[in-house]
């Protein structure tokens, strides 16, 4: 079917673990020579070092080897080894200019882990459209692209639904959109930790839940991530600063959440911006 041919093309490319993907290649390179890249990953990469660099470097693909400290050790990774793996990360450490991509220090290791629900989201809703089917919802664990009248059974196609699409159609009139949400709670576990790569140590905000509003939905994954990983007080800032629409989600207790927003988008935000 369309759909499990775009999801399989996507992680082909992208996926850390499938030898045939560019991002295995990547990781495999013991060399600084440039080599060749689709487009796709091409963008990715670029989009992805934009990104970090906005956003002082908090979330970045090139983590990869502190993450490796996290979840095979069974106590906190040493100081040392930190500091050590930390040598290698940073979107400074890797350059992308047209078709190319090319490691500037042969150990950096890139992970696309926490972008891949966008990468496939995209990727069937780019299979769709030159279907030429062109109303349609397609809602994942993240993220959510929701195109034209999605509710019309006429030329639509309903991948998956839920009510997240439901609350954040009623936030905007475009004919397109995409969201994409992450929260805090989810990477609590050893196994999904959110590492902040400045530090190499888990972000340790209070219960935080952040929803990012972007008509690339791969755009809108990297940029919830990167405001999740600084934080409500410094992600608000950042995303003000660059014309983000997010939405911070506080938990306060079982039956109290803070909302705020870097925007206005209905009279449903519960606190002022």
């Amino acid at each position: 079917s369309l759909v499990i041919d775009a999801l399989h093309n996507a992680d082909e490319v992208f996926l850390d673990n499938s030898t045939q993907s560019f991002t295995h290649q990547f990781n495999q390179k013991n060399n600084t020579e440039p080599f060749e890249v689709s487009r796709e990953f091409s963008e990715t990469l670029r989009l992805s070092k934009m990104i970090s660099d906005s956003a002082k470097g908090c979330f970045d693909i090139t983590v990869k080897p502190v993450n490796a400290l996290w979840l095979h050790k069974e106590n906190k990774p040493q100081k040392e080894a930190i500091s050590d793996a930390l040598s290698y990360v940073g979107n400074d450490k890797y350059l992308v200019y047209g078709s190319f991509v090319r490691k500037l220090n042969p150990g950096v290791q890139i992970t696309l882990f926490r972008l891949m629900d966008s990468i496939r989201t995209k990727a069937v809703a780019e299979k769709l459209i030159a279907s030429e089917i062109r109303s349609f919802s397609i809602i994942s664990s993240n993220t959510a692209f929701l195109s034209g009248s999605y509710d019309n059974k006429e030329k639509s196609a309903l991948v998956s639904s839920n009510d997240l699409a439901k609350q954040l159609a009623t936030l905007t009139t475009a004919p397109t959109e995409t969201f994409a949400t992450v929260s805090l709670e989810e990477h609590h576990t050893r196994q999904s930790l959110l590492i902040d790569a400045r530090t190499g140590y888990p972000v340790s905000h209070s219960s935080l839940t952040v929803t990012v509003l972007h008509d690339d939905v791969v755009r809108a994954q990297a940029w919830a991530n990167s405001l999740l990983c600084l934080g409500e007080n410094e992600g608000m800032v950042l995303a003000k600063a660059n014309s983000i629409k997010a939405f911070f989600v506080k938990e306060q207790n079982e039956n109290q959440s803070v909302v705020t927003t870097s925007f206005l988008p209905t009279e449903q935000n519960n606190a002022s911006n």
